[in-house]
């Protein structure tokens, strides 16, 4: 809940208040996600079985292993790091949070045969997967478009009356309209970025480059850029939150506790369905690699094995 309103917040603070809010969504809307039992057992139920002479098993051990000793840093982090002057520790946050991520889904594209490995070819795989539905069905979320044709797909929501000052935990709506800004702006930064990458792609009639781009220009950047998703949103709070956002991060209306266990809680069920799929093709020797060391990877495999459609791998 906002302690001051918008004539009274400072741009840090104001913008400290915004991200907590989307941040605490975006937790809550995890949590959501991973005790949906039956959205999962559709998922796993729909996962395929790869031939296990056809993965590279070292690579997905050495991938998964990465990913895990990094969740579990960054689950340390928000045992150990949780006051308000904590705030400095979020810049280890987001590259944790984001390489454990990415760490997981190397080790799931190699597990089910996809070949991207580059970060930004791998975010682009990401979000065409979520557009293909190839993931649960609440995870399944882009953003497509410019800035006045854009589009967050899969997340419905109402955004009349939306305050972004405003968290109401318990309204479903409220939760999906901060993740829908959330997205928005991510959604806006790439598109501002890439823009800038094209520089000299867009020409006046007289030769020179265009310092304003027409719509159809802005959708020609957007079909370069090709749809953002969740691991574009952690990406760029990676490498934004590096450089711009400190004083954010260290204003008094910043809540280092609930920022860090949303992440958390959004890294746990996002490396949960790269593990699905790698599970339902090397089950055995999955196990295997956790041994007695990660016990919130034990805790999400034994959630897989209840599952009355997903059978160990012999």
């Amino acid at each position: 809940m906002p302690t001051m309103n918008l004539q009274q917040t400072s741009r840090d603070d104001y913008s400290a208040i915004v991200t907590v809010n989307q941040f605490k969504a975006l937790g809550s809307y995890s949590n959501c996600c991973f005790q949906d039992e039956e959205m999962y057992r559709k998922y796993m139920e729909s996962v395929k079985k790869r031939d296990v002479n056809k993965i590279k098993l070292s690579e997905v051990k050495s991938q998964l292993v990465n990913s895990w000793n990094t969740e579990k840093l960054l689950r340390y982090t928000a045992q150990n790091f949780t006051t308000n002057s904590d705030g400095f520790v979020i810049q280890w946050v987001f590259p944790q949070a984001y390489y454990s991520i990415f760490n997981s889904t190397l080790a799931f594209f190699e597990t089910v045969g996809h070949s991207e490995r580059s970060h930004v070819a791998v975010r682009a795989k990401v979000a065409d997967l979520a557009h293909s539905g190839k993931y649960p069905e609440k995870l399944c979320v882009w953003s497509d478009g410019v800035k006045n044709n854009m589009t967050v797909e899969g997340l419905a929501c109402s955004k009349e009356g939306f305050e972004p000052l405003l968290y109401l935990p318990d309204d479903d709506n409220n939760v999906k309209c901060h993740i829908h800004s959330f997205m928005r702006t991510t959604r806006q930064i790439y598109l501002d970025k890439k823009r800038e990458d094209l520089n000299g792609k867009f020409k006046t009639k007289q030769g020179g480059n265009k310092k304003q781009l027409t719509f159809a220009d802005w959708n020609k950047v957007s079909e370069a850029l090709k749809k953002t998703s969740w691991l574009c949103l952690l990406y760029r709070k990676r490498i934004k939150a590096n450089y711009q956002d400190i004083d954010t991060f260290l204003s008094n209306e910043f809540q280092v506790s609930e920022v860090i266990n949303a992440i958390v809680s959004l890294v746990n069920v996002l490396n949960f369905v790269n593990e699905i799929n790698i599970y339902k093709s090397i089950g055995e020797e999955m196990e295997g690699w956790i041994g007695n060391r990660y016990q919130f990877v034990s805790d999400r495999v034994e959630k897989m094995a209840l599952s009355t459609l997903l059978c160990y791998p012999k």
